[in-house]
């Protein structure tokens, strides 16, 4: 009976883990990230529940989730503003140009609203502020993901 019941869980359990499976792939981060998502969330659940026998249960799984809110984050690539620089000078447009060499071509980038030189100049500033500020909130969001990963992964056993 106890062997019936230990391949039910692990039926139920290949289960739960197969729609990420059937998506993973080789070639992103983003898989990583969605299979480390998965795990993290299924042990917030039960680190969260009354299954949990751990002293500091319900603090794992706080901490779990933390890190989960920053997957998500991270895999949404929500940190730009690129809504606002878009509505400010216009949605990009791409175009090509041909060059003397046949193998090769230019590519030209343009904005509607950028009209003179100085909008040029402008757009391309804020353009690269816009970047780096969102550089800087992912690279804040990954550290602080694997700081925590990093000092707590070790205490999360029940």
């Amino acid at each position: 009976m106890l062997l019936i019941h230990k391949i039910g869980e692990f039926i139920k359990r290949l289960w739960s883990w197969l729609p990420i499976l059937w998506r993973d792939r080789d070639w992103d981060y983003l898989y990583l990230f969605g299979i480390l998502r998965f795990k993290l969330k299924s042990m917030e659940e039960y680190f969260g529940s009354e299954k949990s026998i751990g002293v500091h249960a319900n603090r794992h799984a706080k901490k779990m989730k933390i890190c989960r809110i920053l997957i998500d984050r991270i895999c949404k690539d929500s940190y730009s503003c690129w809504n606002v620089h878009n509505k400010k000078w216009g949605d990009i447009n791409i175009s090509w140009k041909d060059t003397e060499d046949p193998d090769l071509c230019e590519l030209i980038l343009t904005r509607d609203k950028v009209l003179t030189k100085e909008d040029e100049i402008q757009e391309g500033k804020e353009f690269r502020r816009c970047s780096e500020h969102a550089n800087m909130l992912l690279k804040q969001d990954l550290e602080y993901l694997f700081k925590i990963l990093n000092k707590h992964i070790l205490t999360w056993w029940d």
